[in-house]
């Protein structure tokens, strides 16, 4: 056996692991020299079972380890060692399996019986809870297989028996004492050659030694040792024994019978108080207490614990067991199992020691570790990435595992199935949502070059995505990348940087483009001074350009979020441009902002859609730019005036609600060229230095700086011109005041009866006249004689001082004269001139209004023109005894005669006399009569017309 084992495997010198009954397999590690396949190679030397068992019990033994190599070959499971080949010779017999680590005493009890040299990983290897939970969950997987579907009973389950290969999974062997139940039991003292269906049972018999090859008493049923008739409940009672040590971290066993019987009994009489002090959840307490009963039908069965796993194992091992059989899940209850392990995927929490050294189990629940993370829940996990309808819900999970990676973790196990499956995805939209939410994990958690041929790939495709959700996420990413550094400028520049402006540009959402201009204004204090006037202010150009294009219906009004956005960002390019006063291209960057950013957020002074609150802010954020303005036009001058700026740097406003030149913390000294300026603390320093600055003032408070002879000139012909018109309205008005005051005078002095409103009277109906019936010589002579008279009153008239600079009458007057015989020619007729104003007076003297006649012509004396032209004042029939009469008084003291209350005074060289104040159209206005004698009606009208040329009213 030995030339064949060595002719087909290269096997190692020393074993580098132990187990089987009092650990006789003796396991090295090997290769098969064709396959190159690694195996480990399990050896049990004859030598050894004499010393163990004697010569006498060689035979036994070695038919109970076929026995186990049968088992192995008829029964294959996940959980079950896997068996290769079989070898044997007079020396040694030798198994080929699996690779494996070692059992769970070497590597959980540190027990290294026959391992010479332990290798520093079995001494390091060490376990969560959570994974011995699991492990022994699998070992009662394998039992189920053996109880329901292989109908066999183990009978010698021991922790010598239990194997971890190099997955991790535990696997279960030493079927040296199993048995089939598939027939009655023989209980023969004298066992024969078994098989794998063999129903032998080797029983305990009386007196039994440690030279007897049975079962170990620390982990064996009552029920077997005792009455010697086992069953699948006794594998029950010996499981749960082992997961006790486990848990409690003993390397001996609970029992310590070390084989013997009364040990035994006595020690497992306290086996149900041991549980009952233990620190663990109430559910673990009690299906341990039923496990270990001294009954094995109170015992649950290995297909009860399994559905209930959580009872006796916890959430976290049924987790890990749903995850083993992900694929046959249906997709809603995955979705569904993905969406509460999320939860579960938290670091575990340290082990906490006790005030005596031991280890604190009060809280049994520590999570996942990073190994069984790795190697039992990540990869079923990104297995389900090729799976779209899946990767939603997996997402989470993976993103809570890869923050306990490193970079070269996360290189090597998820961004490779992250980039080929899911960064490429672009629809339904959650899924690029989800991993942009967690974008700076993967990057945090990639290299350099990850980032140029994944993450870098990635965010340029969302942001080229027709939804503006992905668009707006992406963009937050961009701008945080470089503020945080995790991309350098230049990457920024040209990669990031163009395709955000684009979309500026073309989008016609309103929500992307407000986000554009937010990242634009996040990332200003980190970009130059070209990428602010070549890119930065055009997109904010052509964001508020619709503002200057206005159509029938007005300008349109943009959303007030955009607005706000807008002003924003132009407020904070304004003090990124400020900051660069101090050098050459301060002159230019005063330009941009009186000539681009000004002009650009005036109009929205006039849009509707800001409240007043953001309508404030507004107004707040362009005085502030103003103000900024005039800080450097300032500056420049005093450069120019050979004065140094460098103290007042400081003193342009920095903030919207700051003053334009804050005070300085001390009293600062500039010196110029002529003398040296001590400016005082309390005030502002520019306005102290232009004190002594050659000043022109305009109107009040207005100052100009710097003028020339030519605009100093026109300044002061421009002052003379609007003094002259002052002037010319202040004599006007003084004219007015006392014209109206005179007029108030005399209308206090002669008014005495209250003015009521004239009285129409019919118009008279007057006999026609003909031409025959006039007596043109007597009529000549009467006339020729009333004609020198009224020329008398006149040049009397004409030369009185008053009459000299009269003006026209604004209102119309009527005057009546009678005769003493009434006739159609000396009856009394009313005449009215007209004013030479076109429209109507407010009010009038007149007795009845009438209609405005034709300017009067003069003819000569004595024409028959002449006389039909004075005629017209006796039109009006004799019947007409009640109205007013001219009288003929003496020129000296003419009178006006009311029909009421008649007062005479005189009033044609009267220097005092002011013509009376004319009521409304509403007042009452009795008509009076005047006697005048000589008097024409174009005297009195140019005298009524001397009283009230100065006086607006009329």
């Amino acid at each position: 056996m030995g030339n064949q084992l060595d002719k087909d495997y290269t096997i190692s010198e020393q074993p580098f692991a132990s187990g089987g009954p009092n650990f006789l397999w003796k396991i090295h590690s090997g290769t098969h020299k064709q396959t190159r396949q690694e195996v480990s190679v399990f050896c049990c030397n004859i030598k050894d079972i004499e010393t163990l068992y004697g010569k006498n019990g060689v035979p036994l033994v070695i038919q109970q380890l076929k026995h186990e190599v049968h088992v192995l070959q008829s029964y294959r499971h996940p959980l079950i060692l896997s068996y290769h080949q079989f070898f044997e010779n007079k020396y040694q017999i030798a198994m080929i399996t699996e690779p494996v680590l070692g059992s769970i005493s070497n590597l959980i009890l540190r027990n290294f019986e026959h391992v010479s040299d332990p290798s520093p990983n079995m001494k390091s290897y060490q376990l969560s809870k959570v994974e011995l939970k699991y492990g022994m969950c699998q070992v009662m997987e394998a039992l189920s297989f053996l109880h329901q579907n292989a109908k066999l009973t183990h009978a010698g389950l021991h922790p010598n028996n239990i194997f971890i290969n190099t997955e991790g999974h535990w696997k279960v062997a030493g079927f040296q004492f199993s048995f089939s139940t598939n027939s009655v039991v023989n209980n023969t003292s004298s066992p024969t050659l078994s098989t794998a269906n063999d129903t032998t049972i080797i029983p305990f018999r009386k007196g039994f030694t440690k030279k007897d090859f049975l079962p170990s008493l620390d982990y064996t049923a009552p029920e077997y040792c005792l009455e010697k008739s086992p069953c699948p409940a006794s594998d029950i009672f010996s499981f749960a024994l082992i997961y006790l040590q486990l848990i409690l971290g003993k390397n001996t066993s609970i029992l310590e019978t070390d084989q013997n019987l009364n040990n035994y009994t006595k020690n497992i009489s306290k086996l149900q108080e041991i549980i009952k002090d233990l620190r663990v959840s109430n559910e673990i307490k009690e299906s341990l207490i039923t496990s270990c009963s001294l009954k094995p039908q109170e015992r649950p069965t290995s297909p009860f614990i399994l559905t209930n796993c959580e009872l006796l194992f916890g959430n976290e091992v049924r987790a890990l067991r749903y995850l083993a059989n992900l694929e046959m899940r249906e997709p809603v209850k995955k979705a569904q199992f993905f969406t509460s392990l999320t939860q579960m995927l938290k670091p575990p929490k340290p082990t906490q020691l006790s005030n005596n050294g031991t280890v604190n189990n009060e809280n049994d629940e520590e999570g996942f570790s990073n190994r069984i993370l790795f190697n039992r829940v990540l990869p079923p996990l990104l297995k389900e990435c090729m799976n779209p309808k899946m990767i939603l819900y997996v997402l989470p999970c993976i993103f809570a595992l890869s923050e306990r990676m490193n970079v070269k973790e996360f290189s090597k196990l998820v961004l490779p199935t992250l980039s080929k499956y899911v960064l490429m995805q672009t629809a339904p939209p959650k899924i690029p949502l989800r991993l942009l939410e967690s974008f700076f994990l993967m990057w945090d958690k990639s290299s350099d070059e990850d980032h140029l041929t994944c993450l870098l790939p990635f965010i340029i495709r969302c942001l080229d995505s027709k939804f503006p959700d992905i668009q707006n996420e992406a963009m937050k990413r961009c701008d945080e990348c470089l503020n945080t550094e995790r991309i350098t400028y230049q990457e920024f520049k040209s990669t990031l940087l163009p395709p955000i402006q684009l979309i500026c540009h073309n989008t016609t959402n309103q929500s992307v483009r407000i986000n554009g201009i937010v990242c634009l204004g996040k990332i200003l204090p980190r970009v130059d001074v070209d990428v602010i006037v070549n890119i930065i202010i055009p997109v904010l150009e052509s964001s508020l350009a619709p503002l200057f294009v206005a159509d029938r219906q007005g300008i349109p009004q943009l959303p007030a979020a955009l607005l706000m956005t807008c002003v924003g960002v132009y407020l904070k390019i304004c003090k990124q441009l400020q900051r660069e006063v101090i050098t050459d291209e301060a002159n230019h960057l005063g330009k941009i902002i009186a000539t681009r950013i000004i002009p650009s957020i005036s109009p929205i002074a006039m849009q509707t859609s800001l409240n007043r609150d953001q309508f404030s802010k507004y107004m707040k954020a362009l005085k502030t730019m103003i103000e900024m303005m005039e800080g450097l036009r300032e500056e420049m001058f005093l450069k120019e005036s050979g004065v140094p700026v460098d103290s007042i740097n400081n003193n342009i406003p920095q903030d919207v609600n700051i003053s334009p030149i804050s005070t300085p913390q001390s009293t600062t000294t500039f010196k110029s060229s002529s003398k040296s300026l001590i400016v005082d603390p309390t005030q502002n320093p520019i306005q102290q230095l232009l004190k002594d600055v050659p000043q022109a003032p305009l109107n009040g408070n207005d100052k100009i700086f710097f003028q020339d002879e030519d605009e100093k000139e026109k300044l002061e012909k421009l002052k003379e011109e609007e003094e002259r018109k002052r002037l010319e309205e202040e004599e006007k008005l003084r004219i007015q005041n006392e014209s109206k005051k005179q007029f108030e005078s005399l209308l206090d002095r002669y008014l005495v009866t209250p003015i009521r409103a004239p009285v129409e009277e019919p118009k008279p109906i007057l006999p026609k006249v003909t031409s025959s019936d006039i007596d043109f010589s007597k009529f000549e002579q009467k006339f020729a004689n009333l004609g020198d008279d009224e020329e008398d009153e006149e040049e009397d008239f004409k030369s009185s001082p008053r009459n000299m600079n009269t003006s026209s009458l604004n209102n119309n007057v009527t005057t009546t004269t009678t005769t003493k015989q009434p006739s159609p020619i000396t009856s009394p007729v009313v005449t009215r001139l007209s004013s030479p104003l076109d429209n109507p007076p407010m009010n009038t003297f007149t007795s009845k209004p009438v209609d405005l006649a034709p300017p009067v012509v003069q003819h000569e004396k004595g024409s028959f023109d002449y006389m039909l032209q004075n005629m017209k004042g006796f039109e009006e029939d004799d019947e007409e005894d009640e109205k007013p009469t001219f009288t003929q008084p003496p020129k000296t003291s003419p009178t006006i005669t009311n029909n009421t209350n008649t007062s005479s005074f005189n009033f044609m060289h009267d220097d005092n006399y002011s013509p009376p104040s004319i009521p409304s159209p509403v007042a009452s206005v009795k008509p009076f009569t005047t006697t005048t004698k000589g008097i024409g009606e174009t005297d009195f009208d140019k005298l009524l017309s001397h009283h009230m040329d100065s006086d607006d009213e009329f």
